[in-house]
């Protein structure tokens, strides 16, 4: 329960110019501590003021003693009580930062995470290896398109296909396109459970896919802010977590060209289950690659000689 005194509306008090850049974030940080909103509390506040303000976080401490504006509290009161309510912050920004660009972002995609730029590094070192610098990429279940609209800017002469399941993330996902003025995507919006979609005559050098992975049973455990606000459509799979991997174990190779190359991300406990997948459907060279904690979040195979 929190307390009466830490109610939000004291952030906008009588017009009386006291409410300084530093006393915000000195009572908002506290604030969203008590509300037990997480360890990132004080770089919450800040981002929210950034937007608010339309300054830099650098901006923010070389102007800490300037007062903000009766609309300008109110605004980032709203804020506020929206982080209070574990909605994630890049969702309230509308944006996120994701490898080398920023992405527009909602409620129809999952939250880029620093997780997925590992992926997308093992992409980048596949295909400048094999100097696939025209390479066919397919992207499978793309959300805001972060994936596959970075691959496209990094390798311009590549042509890259995104799918997704929701319209909803697809049209997210064109809005990145246009407004990283990328030319060489194209989207569809398609259920790759449905066993046509992989009787295609197109080939890919490269497949990735973030898909779900999540065993619906560990919902209880997730973060208030994930389970409440990101499509569970994204987040959570059959068969204990591994039903994409099974689907994409069976059939992707029908997609890929040859020596062609899957990468895909995982759970942080799911690495040798999924390469067993992986193996028993005739993958070789399966491979992971781990993320900067030492956790295996990839896992890469390619088909068999």
């Amino acid at each position: 329960m929190v307390e009466q005194q830490t109610h939000p509306k004291q952030v906008n008090p009588s017009s009386t110019g006291q409410w300084t850049i530093q006393k915000i974030i000195t009572w908002s940080t506290d604030f969203l501590k008590k509300s037990e909103v997480g360890s990132s509390a004080r770089l919450d506040v800040e981002l929210l003021l950034c937007e608010v303000l339309k300054l830099s976080r650098i901006e923010l401490y070389t102007n800490y003693d300037r007062p903000l504006t009766e609309s300008e509290r109110a605004q980032f009161k709203e804020l506020l009580k929206r982080r209070r309510n574990f909605e994630p912050i890049a969702y309230i920004l509308g944006h996120k930062q994701f490898y080398k660009h920023t992405f527009k972002i909602n409620e129809h995609a999952l939250i880029p995470r620093s997780d997925t730029e590992i992926l997308l590094e093992e992409a980048v070192s596949f295909l400048r290896d094999r100097n696939h610098e025209s390479a066919k990429i397919l992207d499978l279940g793309t959300g805001c398109g972060c994936i596959a609209l970075s691959l496209a800017q990094e390798f311009s002469s590549a042509q890259v296909l995104a799918v997704d399941i929701s319209p909803d993330a697809i049209k997210l996902s064109k809005e990145n396109s246009d407004i990283l003025r990328v030319n060489n995507v194209s989207f569809e919006c398609s259920d790759i459970r449905i066993h046509t979609f992989w009787e295609s005559d197109h080939r890919f050098d490269l497949i990735v896919s973030n898909p779900p992975y999540i065993c619906p049973t560990e919902k209880d455990g997730l973060p208030a802010g994930v389970l409440q606000y990101e499509p569970h459509l994204a987040l959570f799979a059959e068969d204990e977590g591994t039903h994409f991997y099974k689907l994409m174990a069976k059939h992707a190779k029908k997609l890929l060209a040859p020596k062609g190359k899957l990468i895909v991300e995982v759970g942080y406990l799911q690495s040798q289950e999924v390469a067993k997948i992986f193996e028993v459907n005739d993958w070789t060279k399966v491979s992971f690659r781990s993320d900067y904690a030492g956790h295996v979040r990839v896992v890469s195979a390619q088909l068999a000689d």
